[in-house]
C-alpha cells in the first residue's frame, strides 16, 4: 500500500508542474525562515541615519560579533562594562561590540540615559558618554546627564534639545523588543555571533572573563 501511494504521489507530481514548483517554494521558504531565525541574534544594521543605526565599537569586518543588551542603572551592567572593555581590547581586530539598550521598567532613569546616550552619539559621543554612564558616580539624573554632556565636550545646547525631545525613544524601544525576541530577560545579557554567553560555572550568576575567551576562541578557530 505504502509503495503504491508513493507512485501515486510521485505520478502527480509530474502531471502537474505548478504542483512541483509549489512544493519547492514551500521548501526553499521554510529553509529561509529557520536560518534567519537563528541568526536574529547576531545580525546588526549599518545605517547612515544615526537613528536608525547600532551603535558599534571595533572593526565593523571583525570575524566576532559581540552583542550587549544593557540597562545603564543596573549594578551588574556597570560592574561588567571593566570586562567587556578588556575583551575589546585583548581581541583588537577580531571582535566588534554592539550595544543595545535593555533598560529595566523598575529603573526609573534608565531610559533617560539611554536617551542622553544617542544624542551624544548624535555628536560623535556614543562611547564616551557610554563610558560616563557606566563608571560615574552621581547618579543618572538629568542635571547629571547634562554634566556628562560638557565633560565629554559635546554642543549641550543641541544635546538639551535633543534630551528633551525623546527623539530616540523608538529607537531604544525597537531594540528592546529585539531583545525581547532573543529572549533576554535580565541585565547584561550578552551574545558571542548569535549564542549567549552563560556562566559555566553557575548559569545564574554573570559570565566571567574566561567564559567569553572560550566562545571567541572557538569562533575565531572556525
Amino acid at each position: 500500500m505504502k509503495n503504491k501511494n508513493q507512485k501515486s504521489f510521485i505520478n502527480n507530481l509530474s502531471a502537474s508542474p505548478l504542483l512541483f514548483i509549489g512544493i519547492i517554494v514551500l521548501i526553499f521558504g521554510a529553509m529561509i525562515y529557520f536560518s534567519s531565525s537563528d541568526s536574529k541574534s547576531s545580525s546588526y544594521l549599518e545605517d547612515e541615519n544615526w537613528s536608525n543605526s547600532e551603535n558599534v565599537k571595533g572593526d565593523e569586518n571583525a570575524p566576532v560579533t559581540m552583542i550587549e543588551y544593557s540597562d545603564y542603572e543596573c549594578p551588574a551592567c556597570r560592574n561588567s562594562y571593566n570586562m567587556v572593555e578588556e575583551i575589546i581590547s585583548e581581541y583588537q581586530g577580531q571582535i566588534k561590540l554592539v550595544h543595545r539598550h535593555f533598560p529595566l521598567p523598575f529603573n526609573k532613569d534608565a531610559q533617560g540615559a539611554s536617551i542622553a546616550s544617542e544624542c551624544a552619539g548624535e555628536q560623535g559621543k556614543f562611547w564616551e558618554m557610554h563610558e560616563k554612564l557606566n563608571t560615574g558616580k552621581e547618579g543618572l539624573k538629568e542635571k547629571t546627564l547634562k554634566s556628562y554632556a560638557k565633560e565629554v565636550g559635546i554642543d549641550e545646547k543641541k544635546f538639551s534639545e535633543c534630551f528633551a525631545g525623546n527623539g530616540y525613544l523608538d529607537k531604544i524601544n525597537k531594540q528592546k523588543e529585539q531583545g525581547e525576541k532573543d529572549e533576554v530577560n535580565g541585565t547584561p545579557t550578552f551574545f558571542i555571533n548569535g549564542k549567549q554567553v552563560i556562566n559555566s560555572g553557575n548559569s545564574k550568576f554573570i559570565p566571567v572573563i574566561d567564559d567569553f575567551r572560550n566562545m571567541i576562541n572557538a569562533e575565531l578557530e572556525k
